[in-house]
């Protein structure tokens, strides 16, 4: 498989980031918070060799550097790192943007923002709401006073998020986090107090000016976005269609295939459609 890597200034931010494949379309994913690139492992495998994705980490993630300043990132500035390392890639044509769970909220705002570069978007456990599992989470790592291991963040992101994680996913999620940099802690700590404060997705983007044609897809078991909230937040967008995938939790391609073969037929072009049908 082809790999590039490099890094990229973005004001403040030092961002790595990661090219693979070969193919003719071109793909950008975008982590969820405190993921890293590793999260889309199993996306580069099942599409490399039709497309080329790039992949990144954002401020306070991974091997990405904050130079100065807080260690705070604000939606605005990863909206602005999402299209400041997508465009120095230079694609030829419209790209495919895929975010999972808040990097879902970053690909709906820069959509809306910047709709000539896109074609088509994955909002991936997807809501527009804070519900009240999240909202016991984000508590639950508040009651540790900023005091929290990198072990009981993991232990918190299991019991709300990944219960349907296999075994050796959620190895990996605990040895990511006995590892993880303070600053990423702090800054993991701030994004939960920005999820409690933001009532609505309405606040950040308004998903009617979203032009591209949607993805928006869940999982059956996720307990920390509501169903119902997908059919809302699928009404305001122009053309979107709505994916529930039975048996599946909030990590979705990291819990089934089935996930891939969904994000495939979405993205599959008119001809690759009318061949499949034959």
């Amino acid at each position: 498989m082809n790999i590039t890597r490099g890094e990229i200034r973005v004001g403040r931010f030092l961002i790595p980031y990661r090219l693979f494949g070969q193919g003719n379309r071109f793909m950008v994913c975008v982590n969820a918070a405190q993921q890293t690139m590793a999260a889309w492992r199993p996306v580069v495998t099942y599409f490399s060799k039709d497309y080329r994705l790039l992949l990144f980490d954002f401020p306070g993630q991974g091997r990405a550097q904050i130079i100065s300043g807080s260690a705070v990132v604000a939606l605005d500035e990863q909206v602005e790192v999402l299209h400041q390392v997508l465009s120095a890639q230079n694609p030829p044509e419209k790209s495919i943007v895929a975010g999972a769970s808040w990097g879902g909220i970053v690909v709906a705002v820069f959509a809306s923002r910047f709709p000539r570069l896109v074609d088509k978007i994955i909002l991936a456990s997807f809501g527009i709401r804070v519900n009240e599992k999240l909202v016991q989470a984000i508590r639950e790592g508040q009651k540790l006073n900023g005091t929290a291991t990198g072990e009981q963040v993991a232990d918190i992101i299991v019991k709300y998020f990944g219960q349907h994680l296999n075994e050796a996913f959620k190895q990996k999620m605990y040895d990511q986090f006995r590892n993880i940099k303070r600053e990423h802690l702090e800054n993991f700590r701030a994004h939960g107090q920005l999820l409690e404060t933001t009532k609505h997705i309405n606040e950040v983007v308004d998903l009617h000016s979203i032009k591209a044609q949607t993805l928006i897809i869940n999982g059956e078991m996720d307990t920390v976005m509501d169903l119902e909230d997908v059919t809302l937040a699928a009404a305001q967008i122009a053309n979107c269609v709505v994916k529930i995938v039975p048996g599946v939790g909030h990590f979705l391609h990291n819990e089934s295939d089935d996930v891939l073969s969904i994000y495939r037929a979405f993205l599959a072009l008119p001809s690759e459609r009318q061949l499949s049908t034959v």
